[in-house]
């Protein structure tokens, strides 16, 4: 009997948004979770120029390097060597060259996306009424999930009920291997993630990306296996999910907090 790797270190989160295009709105409240192949989403930007929703260092471990000596060979169409040309040492100042890593289980491996909205950061408080709390989602960050989810239906969840379905019956992960996280957002061209961490955990850089991608507040999912083309994950129907009508429907947003008196 398979047993089930299950990793995140965010388990409860106050409020996660999946934004689907309209005909597959009832398969995902119906536990149809799509997996897109992490290897698309380069192949996107480096084939297509598309760096919207493509990034070609998805996955990649990001380095500098600054080599003291490049060696040169010759080989042959089978790769076998050729000819030693020799040496040439470089000079500190100019030989700074930046490197990536990536395995190819990790290209292979499918992510699904979510918008992940905290209580202290995402909301602005609107109402007092007792120990009733009102909160609206903040303008700005409503101006930006706008621009990630045009054209498809919001479908908010409460206390992420994937994680919570795929804990309690990990059999229907199959074959796979699950890992969530939040992403972690870098300045610069870096990520920061050396050779010998990447060794420990090939999948650490899959939660980075670059601070462009900042706005789309993501929570990530990783199906860790070959996902070929894409994946659906069948789950089971979800609960606390809750398509709303469009995008504007997250301006008229109010969450009523009830706190508990000590």
């Amino acid at each position: 009997m398979k047993k089930y790797k299950i990793e995140t270190s965010n388990k409860n989160n106050m409020m996660l948004i999946k934004f689907v295009e309209k005909k597959y709105v009832e398969d995902f409240l119906n536990g149809e979770i799509h997996f897109t192949r992490l290897g698309y989403f380069i192949d996107l930007e480096k084939n297509h120029g598309d760096s919207i929703v493509g990034d070609i260092n998805e996955g990649k471990a990001l380095f500098s390097i600054n080599p003291q000596k490049v060696h040169f060979y010759l080989v042959n169409d089978d790769g076998t060597l050729k000819e030693d040309l020799g040496n040439v040492n470089m000079s500190s100042k100019h030989s700074k060259m930046r490197g990536y890593a990536i395995y190819p289980e990790v290209k292979s491996s499918g992510i699904s996306c979510f918008s992940y909205l905290s209580l202290e950061n995402d909301f602005d408080l609107i109402k007092v009424d007792g120990n009733i709390r009102s909160y609206s989602i903040n303008k700005d960050i409503i101006e930006e999930l706008r621009k990630i989810g045009e054209g498809r239906i919001p479908i908010i969840m409460f206390q992420n009920p994937i994680y919570s379905a795929i804990k309690k019956n990990p059999s229907v992960l199959g074959n796979f291997d699950f890992s969530m996280n939040l992403v972690e957002y870098y300045k610069g061209e870096s990520n920061n993630i050396s050779l010998k961490e990447l060794k420990e955990d090939h999948f650490k850089p899959i939660f980075t990306k670059r601070d462009k991608y900042s706005n789309q507040r993501e929570l990530r999912m990783v199906l860790k296996g070959d996902v070929k083309e894409g994946y659906n994950l069948n789950i089971g129907k979800l609960e606390n999910a809750i398509p709303l009508k469009d995008l504007e429907m997250l301006s008229n947003l109010v969450l009523f907090l009830e706190l508990k008196r000590l």
